[in-house]
């Protein structure tokens, strides 16, 4: 009977985890529509490193832009840029300097985190222009 538990229980976990894949993955997709449409300019998305890794790197008019895309289904637990802590905040500057130094291959003026916030139920997006420092 254990065993059984076990294994319900490692499914349900991976069916949930594949569950947020998805929603994340959509949410970025919506988000990159919305930021197209808002005149940014992709450069990079899920841009990885030791560091960490940033949703979505962007050019808006002349500035360098590092945005993290929150997914909600609605905002039953809270706003998704709440969920950027000080700690996920520090390891995406981390993310940001990184891309600066090592693979940034265009001119800029100024550096800027942005936020996406995506609500699938409400059919929202907030697109928060220096959410965090």
């Amino acid at each position: 009977m254990k065993n059984e538990d076990y294994d319900r229980k490692k499914t349900l976990l991976s069916d949930q985890r594949k569950d947020n894949y998805l929603k994340g993955k959509a949410g970025e997709d919506i988000a990159v529509y919305h930021l197209l449409k808002d005149g940014y300019e992709i450069l990079k998305r899920n841009y990885r490193c030791k560091q960490g890794e940033i949703d979505i790197i962007a050019k808006d008019k002349n500035c360098l832009v590092f945005i993290e895309v929150k997914s909600r289904y609605n905002k039953k637990f809270g706003q998704g840029s709440e969920a950027i802590t000080i700690r996920k905040s520090n390891k995406i500057k981390k993310v940001a300097l990184n891309y600066m130094t090592r693979d940034c291959d265009i001119d800029y003026d100024s550096v800027r985190f942005d936020a996406v916030e995506i609500y699938f139920m409400d059919k929202k997006v907030w697109i928060r222009k220096n959410a965090f420092i």
